[in-house]
Order: C-alpha cells, then structure tokens, then sequence
C-alpha cells in the first residue's frame, strides 16, 4: 500500500526540477551565444558535405573579377543608380483606359479569385 507523498517531499522534487530545467536553460543560452559569437570564416565544410553538394557537377568558367568590383555586400553586389531609369510618378488615370498610354485595363477585385479571359 503506497501514501500519498508528504507536502515537503512534494515541494523538494518541484525545487529540484525547477533548479535542473533553469540550469539547463541557462546552459542552452551560454552555448546559443557562445555559438552566435564564433566567426565564420574559419568554417571549414566537411568533405561530405561538399561531396554532397558538388558531385556530378561541371564547374562554370566566368569572367567577372570580384576583386574589383567596389559594391559588394553580405548578401551579394548592390547595383548603382546610373539614373537611366524613368522617375515619373503616374496617376492611376494615367495608365489606365483606353485613352492612356500604357492601355492597361483595370480589373475590380473583390476579394475572391477572379478568372481573366485572355
């Protein structure tokens, strides 16, 4: 015949999870900043990995230098306005009608799907 546990027998084992999951917690916090601290141009891939990525591949020949391109960011080349663009700003009578210069038709939408027969 087992007793239902004591309130202070009860009230340690709560403590003590409590004390494991913050410590854990803890632990995963320092690994995670730890981790987002460490620099990524000493990563070396694993030759699975590029075995993976790169078998059965023919290496392309290109002719851009990348050294001397001066617009280079993180996430690629940032292109330079070279100001060839258009900067008109049109009114939406402007584009629109069968008098406008572009001949675009406007389309009311309501929300749902709408088929165009073309």
């Amino acid at each position: 015949m087992s007793y239902p546990p004591t309130p202070s027998a009860t009230g340690t084992s709560n403590r003590k999870a409590k004390l494991k999951k913050s410590s854990k917690n803890r632990r995963n916090r320092d690994r995670s900043i730890r981790k987002a601290s460490e620099s990524f141009a000493d990563y070396r891939a694993t030759s699975r990995l590029i075995s993976r990525h790169t078998d059965g591949t023919q290496p392309i020949s290109c002719k851009i230098a990348a050294s001397e391109l001066k617009n280079i960011a993180s996430t690629g080349f940032v292109g330079l306005d070279d100001g060839s663009r258009s900067k008109t700003v049109y009114k939406l009578e402007d584009l629109v009608g069968d008098q406008s210069q572009f001949g675009f038709r406007l389309q009311h939408w309501r929300g749902g799907y709408v088929l165009l027969p073309f």
